[in-house]
This record gives structure tokens, C-alpha cells and sequence, in this order.
């Protein structure tokens, strides 16, 4: 089965944090972290920096590594590398997501999450606390919403070590997701 390496972007701002719901293909209207394909030769870091500037048209500081999920996709297997990341410059401009919200921890369950983004959700709960110091001011995304988690039944997530810069390999959690039938042609 073919990996398909992706970046997503926990965009935080205080102690809320950005999602958008996707514009297009079979999970349309379904909610992620932004973020797409990691190309070859680049750091996620790189990627997520290069995809919010296509995607948002936004700069972004790349933070502290949250995760990284692994899920098999009916089509191929997601390996997803996730940060917090905060605002520089810009003001979050939709250019492919059909809609967008800042969400807190009280919202944050009231939109229904693509399967991989799950377990980012559940780990960013835990951490929700202490998110507050040194985010970006930026208010000009869309407002906040309400969400529907999707169940969890088979996936791996790899945490973080507590440390700014630590490593997608340092500790391994197994939780399931939900199979779903997205196409690889769903990450760009």
C-alpha cells in the first residue's frame, strides 16, 4: 500500500485553535487541521509553511510538534505529521476550504473531524491549557462553530516527548479509527 506523508497546521491563536472544513472530494464539508503533501527533499516544517501560503495565504511560524497519525485509507496508508503553529503574516484567506472557525476547548468537539484528524483533536484537549502563551493576536479568521467528533476505532498516533522539538518516533500510543473510503487523490 502506498504512504502518502503529509504536514497539518494547528494553527493557534490564544487558546484557540484554526480548523477548516474541506471544499471539495468525498469528505467535502468534513473538518482538518490545514496542511497537504510533505514534496520530496522538504522537512514537514518546509511543507506546512509552503501549503498555508498556497492554502491561506497566510506565513506561519512552525511550533512545537504535536503527533504524528498513521491511518490506512482503503487506497493508501496516511502518515501525518502534526505542529502548532502561530500566525506572522496574513489574515487566513480561504482559497480552497469551503469554511473556517476558530475553536476552543468547549467547541472543539462541535464539528465532525476527517477520521486522522481525531486523534490530533484528542491530543490538542489534553493541551489545550497551556496554549495561551505567545500566539499570534490574529482575529480575522471566520468565527467559531459547532462540531461532531468522527468515532475513533483504528489508527497509530506517535506523540511528542514534552520537548519543542522533538521527533515524530519518540513514543507510540495505538488507537482505531473509523475506516473511510478516501482516495489518495484527496491530499494534494
Amino acid at each position: 500500500m502506498k504512504t502518502v506523508r503529509v504536514a497539518a497546521a494547528v494553527i493557534k491563536d490564544g487558546e484557540r485553535v484554526f480548523a477548516t472544513a474541506r471544499g471539495y472530494g468525498e469528505y467535502k464539508g468534513k473538518w482538518e487541521f490545514p496542511g497537504g503533501k510533505i514534496e520530496e527533499g522538504e522537512t514537514p516544517q518546509q511543507a506546512l509553511k509552503r501549503e498555508i501560503e498556497e492554502e491561506l495565504d497566510t506565513e506561519i511560524n512552525v511550533g512545537e510538534y504535536i503527533c504524528t497519525v498513521e491511518y490506512d485509507y482503503p487506497a493508501f496508508h496516511l502518515s501525518m505529521d502534526c505542529f502548532f503553529c502561530e500566525v506572522v503574516k496574513g489574515q487566513l484567506v480561504l482559497k480552497e476550504a469551503a469554511e473556517a472557525k476558530w475553536l476552543t476547548k468547549d467547541t472543539i468537539d462541535s464539528v465532525e473531524w476527517l477520521p486522522a484528524d481525531v486523534m490530533v483533536v484528542e491530543k490538542i484537549k489534553e493541551q489545550m491549557v497551556i496554549l495561551g502563551g505567545g500566539a499570534s493576536s490574529q482575529n480575522n479568521a471566520a468565527p467559531e462553530a459547532a462540531v461532531k467528533t468522527t468515532e475513533i476505532t483504528e489508527a497509530t498516533v506517535t506523540e511528542s516527548a514534552g520537548t519543542e522539538t522533538a521527533k515524530p518516533d519518540e513514543t507510540k500510543t495505538e488507537e482505531t479509527v473509523t475506516e473511510s473510503t478516501m482516495a489518495e487523490s484527496d491530499w494534494k
